[in-house]
């Protein structure tokens, strides 16, 4: 309309024209302005928020992390530990049963070197009180013809001979409670009214002797074989008082 107005010879009517486009024209540049300078507060707004939102879960990650690592560390700290436990118990219990068993191996030791009232009293308190017994029965055992007998004899037959006799006799003196005092070579010797005192130790060793003689012989019996030398077993008991 401006032109239009000039081309008419009309120029204060084209300049008014003029005029108002100019401030419609920067009216519309003011409001893209205005627009703009919105869109780029809101887009530094949401960047702010958004890069305020990431350090947080940044920050929550490293936490997170930590948390797992300590986690981690006191799982390990409780393996480890619950492992050197079960290792100390395992050594523990077998240095117990072992002792244990060392313990009993001397109880049995002590059972068949001492009579059984005098290893409870030793275990007890270290030390046996010597007792005085007056009345007792001593039964002595040996093989006549031993020594003929071990020059013909190899030493091993020798001995499994010897252990099969006295193992039948320590069997016997149990039976008949009397107390096994100890082997000498070939000799076997025990006692009766040991280690608590009675009046029947006489009869009671009696019987075990005449058992004794029909074990031995027994034993001959089994080992006569032509060539194998036989020996018999001689015994004896001796009442007191000593």
């Amino acid at each position: 309309m401006h032109n239009a107005y000039q081309g008419l010879g009309k120029p204060a009517l084209a300049l008014d024209v003029y005029k108002e486009y100019v401030l419609v024209r920067d009216s519309i540049k003011s409001e893209d302005n205005k627009q703009e300078i919105l869109r780029q507060q809101m887009q530094y707004d949401f960047d702010k928020k958004e890069a305020a939102a990431q350090a947080e879960q940044e920050k929550k990650d490293v936490m997170a992390t930590q948390e797992l690592r300590r986690q981690k560390l006191l799982r390990n700290g409780f393996m480890g530990g619950f492992t050197l436990v079960a290792l100390f118990a395992g050594v523990f219990f077998f240095q117990r049963n072992r002792i244990s068993k060392e313990k009993a191996r001397s109880e049995e030791l002590l059972l068949n070197i001492l009579p059984a009232e005098v290893a409870e009293e030793l275990k007890a308190k270290g030390e046996a009180e010597a007792k005085l017994i007056s009345d007792v029965t001593v039964l002595f055992t040996d093989f006549k013809g031993f020594t003929a007998m071990s020059e013909q004899v190899s030493p091993k037959a020798l001995v499994h001979d010897l252990h099969e006799c006295f193992s039948a006799f320590d069997a016997i003196m149990e039976k008949h409670g009397i107390e096994k005092i100890k082997t000498i070579g070939d000799a076997y010797m025990a006692a009766g009214g040991l280690p608590t005192p009675n009046n029947t130790h006489a009869q009671d060793v009696i019987w075990p002797l005449s058992k004794c003689a029909t074990s031995s012989l027994k034993e001959k019996r089994g080992r006569s074989r032509p060539g194998y030398p036989t020996s018999r077993s001689a015994s004896a008991s001796i009442p007191g008082p000593w």
